[in-house]
């Protein structure tokens, strides 16, 4: 009877343990969603990351991917993906997840799209088949934004170091049809190892967000940018000063719009354009010195 009864025991926990092996929504594996932060404090990181879990037997992509789309938890962080996008498909080949998201992802633009690829990049990072991550809308890749393909690296928020910082800079832009130029403000994510200057240059070649203002820069202008002890020196194109021979008027204006601007970073004491490594010191038919001391701005260094 007792024989009989220590092997009835011994089957029910063969079968409890059983069942436990084979029970895998017990096990579950953490990864982190990141999300942009509530805190706009100067300095402050622009995506932090909350903990979730996934069980055991889920797809990691597709679970991180709904909860990315769901929102965080977390009082302090925002969503980062416009509500109603979708995922129309995702793949993962040679290490590179392509998320293909609905129509609504592309109306993001500008610091928006930055943190929300910021956000899936770094989200889907962490599942061991990807090394890299390229969002698309409709089948097509974003041709606005300034990369395409992104990796943990690029945006590697866990190093104090390299987390994003938020800087807050204003361009100056002429208006069409008229001899003045307005203003305005975009935010920059920028880590300790980049430089302000190159972002601030790339941002006026991008051009304005409004339609009532002209660019002042083309792409190709810049051929290469210094600021050392203060003083900025522009290495323009060719095709730059060329312009300025065609309308007087708007190569003031431009000109102005782009002094401003970098008179705008209390980095900048100075400014000197270049064409090939050598000094400029007129753009077109206008002194660039003359422009300065018209406009209060500071003169050049000797």
């Amino acid at each position: 009877m007792r024989r009989g009864y220590l092997l009835a025991m011994l089957l029910l926990l063969t079968c409890i343990l059983g069942a436990c092996s084979l029970g895998g929504g017990n096990i579950t594996a953490s990864y982190e969603l990141y999300f942009p932060s509530k805190d706009k404090d100067f300095g402050a990181p622009a995506l932090r990351s909350e903990t979730c879990q996934i069980q055991d037997g889920e797809e990691a992509i597709p679970e991180l991917l709904r909860l990315l789309l769901k929102g965080p938890s977390t009082e302090s962080l925002q969503a980062v993906i416009p509500a109603g996008v979708t995922v129309r498909d995702w793949n993962v080949k040679d290490g590179v997840l392509t998320v293909d998201f609905s129509s609504q992802y592309g109306m993001l633009s500008g610091i928006d799209l930055t943190l929300a690829d910021y956000s899936v990049t770094m989200s889907l990072s962490q599942v061991p088949e990807v090394t890299s991550v390229v969002t698309m809308v409709e089948g097509e890749r974003i041709s606005y934004r300034d990369r395409e393909t992104l990796k943990e690296d690029d945006v590697l928020f866990g190093v104090s170091r390299n987390e994003p910082m938020r800087h807050q800079i204003t361009l100056f832009f002429p208006r069409k049809d008229r001899e003045d130029f307005g203003q305005e403000s975009r935010t920059l994510l920028l880590t300790q190892d980049d430089s302000l200057l190159p972002a601030v240059l790339s941002a006026l070649v991008a051009g304005p967000e409004s339609r009532g203002f002209e660019s002042v820069l083309w792409e190709g202008d810049v051929i290469s940018s210094e600021l050392k002890d203060g003083a900025c020196s522009l290495n323009l194109s060719h095709e730059f000063y060329a312009r300025a021979s065609q309308d007087p008027a708007v190569a003031a204006r431009n000109l102005k719009s782009i002094l401003n601007t970098l008179f705008e970073l209390e980095t900048i004491g100075s400014v000197r354009f270049l064409q090939n490594g050598e000094r400029v010191d007129a753009y077109g038919p206008i002194s660039i010195k003359e422009v300065m001391v018209k406009h209060h701005l500071p003169a050049e260094l000797s």
